[in-house]
C-alpha cells in the first residue's frame, strides 16, 4: 500500500503532469464548446432550445400520426411566413409572380396555416432558424415512422439480398452474414423510437479530440510512472529490496490503471454535460434507435443506459492500451526507441483500420483494431460482423472477451519482464553513433543559467509535449469529419460490389459476367 502511495505522490507532484490535465480539460470543453456553436443546426438548437422543448413537448402524448400531423403544420406555417415576407421585400417581378401563385396554392390548401403565418410577428432569420429546427423534428418524426417497417422487413430484405449472385454462395461470410444480421435485431421487434432532442448523443459520442487528449495523458503518465527511476539510476539499488522487483510493479500498474480509468470517465463525461448544458439533455429516458444515427444499434437500451457503456467502454479501452504501453516502457529501455516504437504501433494501427476494405477476408485487422474501438460509437453503437473462416462472429461479443484477456495478457507479461530483466537505461544504436559524431565535432560548453537548466531537465517531457502537440494537431483537422453512421439497402450494397468488381476497361470477361447476371 505503502508503495501505491508513493507512485500516486510521485505521479501529481510532476507538475507537467499536472498542468497538462488541467489545461487539456480546458481545452478540450472551449473546443467542443465551439465546434458546437460553429455548427449552424446544433447553434440553433441552442439559441432556441426552450421553443425547440416546447414543441417537443406539444407532441410527447400523441400518438405518431398526429404529431407528424402537427409538426408537418407547424412548418408549414412557417414556410408560408418565409413566402409572405418575401413578398414584401423583394422587388424582382418574375420572382413576385412566382411567390404570389405559392401564395395562392397555400392559401387553397392551408386557409388555416395560412392564417396563423399571418399572424406570425418574425424576422426573416428567426423564420429561417425556425424552419431549421422544425424540419429537424420532422425528419426526426418521418424516421420513427419508418423504423418498425425497417425491423419487420429486415428477413424479407435479407431473402431479397440473397438472390444476388454475389451473396448467394452457401457457407460464405456474406451469406452467413445475411442470415445471422435479422436474427440479431429480432430483441428490437416492437421497439418504438420517438422524438426528442437528441444533441447530448449525438454530439458528445462522436467528439474526436477526447481521445487524442486522454492519450497523450495516459503515455505521459507512462514516462512519469516507468522511466522515473531508470533516469536516475535507481534500479540497481530498488531492485537489490524485498518488494523492489513484483510489489514495485504491480503498484506502478495499479496507479496507471486507476488514474487512467478515473480520467478517461472524467473527461468522456464532460463532454456529456458540456453537449447537454449546451443543447438540453433531453428525454434521456427515449430508446437509444431514437436517434437516426443509431439505426444499426441492435441493443434494446435507453439513451442515458447507452451513454453509460459508452462511457465505461471508452475507459476501459484506454486501460487496455495504458497496459500496452507500460509492456513497451518496461521491455524497450531507452525513451527515444519507446516514442518510435508507440509510434510505429500507431501508424500500423491506422494503416490496417483505413487501408483493409470492409468486406475483405482480412476485415479482422481492420475491426480489431484499437481505432475501431477507440473511435465514435462503432462497438456498441454500430451492428457489425466479422469474418472468422467464413462466420460472422459479432464484433461487440469480440470487444466483451477481446479486452479483459488483453488486460490480463498484458499486465502478466509486463509483471514477469518488470522481475526477470534488468531495468537499467540503456542507449539506442543510433544515439550512441551521433553521440561519437558530437564528441568528436563539437566543443564542450556549459551554462550555468537557471532557465537552460530547467530546460535541460525537462528534456524527456518535451518529447511527449511534441507528441500531445502533434495528438492534438492531427485531433482538431478531423474534428468536421461526418462520422456519423448511415444505413445502406440491399440495393445500394449490390451495387457498390457490382461497381467494385466491374470497374475499369470492359473487358468480354466482364460483358460474360453481365450476361450471366441478367440472365
Amino acid at each position: 500500500m505503502k508503495l501505491v502511495k508513493f507512485e500516486f505522490v510521485k505521479l501529481f507532484n510532476k507538475r507537467l503532469f499536472v498542468i497538462c490535465l488541467l489545461l487539456f480539460m480546458v481545452f478540450n470543453t472551449v473546443v467542443l464548446y465551439y465546434s458546437q456553436s460553429s455548427d449552424l443546426e446544433i447553434g440553433i438548437l441552442h439559441k432556441y432550445s426552450d421553443d425547440y422543448e416546447q414543441t417537443i413537448k406539444e407532441i410527447s402524448d400523441l400518438n405518431s400520426e398526429d404529431a407528424k400531423a402537427v409538426l408537418h403544420s407547424k412548418l408549414r406555417v412557417v414556410e408560408i411566413a418565409i413566402q409572405l415576407d418575401s413578398l414584401a421585400e423583394n422587388e424582382d417581378e418574375q420572382h413576385l409572380e412566382y411567390v404570389e401563385s405559392m401564395l395562392v396554392e397555400y392559401q387553397q390548401e392551408s386557409p388555416k396555416e395560412y392564417e396563423q403565418a399571418q399572424d406570425l410577428d418574425l424576422t426573416r432569420q428567426e423564420l429561417l432558424d425556425r424552419r431549421t429546427y422544425l424540419s429537424e423534428l420532422v425528419s426526426q418524426s418521418d424516421y420513427a415512422d419508418t423504423y418498425d417497417t425497417f425491423i419487420g422487413e429486415m428477413k424479407q430484405r435479407a431473402d431479397n439480398q440473397k438472390k444476388f449472385s454475389i451473396f448467394a454462395e452457401k457457407g460464405s461470410f456474406a451469406y452467413n452474414n445475411i442470415e445471422k444480421t435479422p436474427t440479431d435485431f429480432e430483441n428490437l421487434k416492437g421497439v418504438k423510437p420517438q422524438v426528442g432532442n437528441n444533441s447530448v448523443v449525438d454530439n458528445a459520442t462522436t467528439f474526436v479530440l477526447t481521445d487524442f487528449l486522454v492519450f497523450a495523458l495516459v503515455f505521459l503518465m507512462c514516462i512519469y510512472i516507468f522511466t522515473y527511476e531508470r533516469d536516475k539510476e535507481l534500479y540497481g539499488l530498488i531492485r537489490t529490496n524485498k518488494n523492489g522487483r513484483l510489489p514495485l510493479i504491480a503498484s506502478k500498474l495499479i496507479v496507471l490503471v486507476f488514474t487512467v480509468f478515473a480520467v478517461s470517465i472524467v473527461y468522456y463525461l464532460s463532454d456529456i454535460v458540456v453537449s447537454g448544458i449546451y443543447t438540453g439533455f433531453g428525454d434521456m429516458s427515449r430508446c437509444i434507435q431514437s436517434s437516426s444515427m443509431f439505426m444499426n444499434c441492435n441493443l434494446n437500451l435507453s439513451i442515458w443506459q447507452y451513454l453509460v457503456i459508452w462511457c465505461l467502454s471508452k475507459a476501459v479501452t484506454m486501460c487496455v492500451i495504458s497496459v500496452v504501453l507500460a509492456f513497451i516502457f518496461v521491455l524497450i529501455k531507452n525513451t527515444a526507441t519507446i516514442v518510435i516504437a508507440t509510434a510505429s504501433l500507431i501508424l500500423a494501427e491506422s494503416v490496417l483500420h483505413s487501408a483493409i476494405e470492409s468486406n475483405s477476408p482480412l476485415n479482422m485487422l481492420k475491426y480489431i483494431n484499437f481505432f475501431y474501438f477507440v473511435g465514435g460509437n462503432n462497438v456498441f453503437g454500430n451492428y457489425r460482423n466479422v469474418n472468422f473462416f467464413s462466420e460472422p462472429v459479432n464484433l461487440m461479443s469480440i470487444y466483451i472477451v477481446l479486452m479483459p484477456l488483453l488486460f490480463v495478457i498484458f499486465v502478466a507479461v509486463t509483471c514477469t519482464l518488470f522481475a526477470k530483466k534488468n531495468q537499467f537505461s540503456s542507449g539506442s544504436v543510433l544515439a550512441g553513433v551521433l553521440e561519437k559524431i558530437r564528441v568528436k565535432f563539437s566543443k564542450v560548453n556549459g551554462s550555468t543559467k537557471v532557465f537552460s537548466g530547467e530546460c535541460f531537465k525537462h528534456y524527456k517531457g518535451s518529447m511527449a509535449i511534441l507528441a500531445v502537440l502533434l495528438l492534438m494537431f492531427v485531433a482538431y483537422t478531423n474534428l468536421t469529419d461526418n462520422i456519423s453512421l448511415v444505413y445502406t439497402s440491399g440495393q445500394d450494397s449490390a451495387y457498390n460490389v457490382y461497381m467494385k468488381e466491374l470497374e475499369g476497361e470492359l473487358t468480354e470477361e466482364k460483358e460474360e459476367f453481365l450476361q450471366k447476371e441478367q440472365a
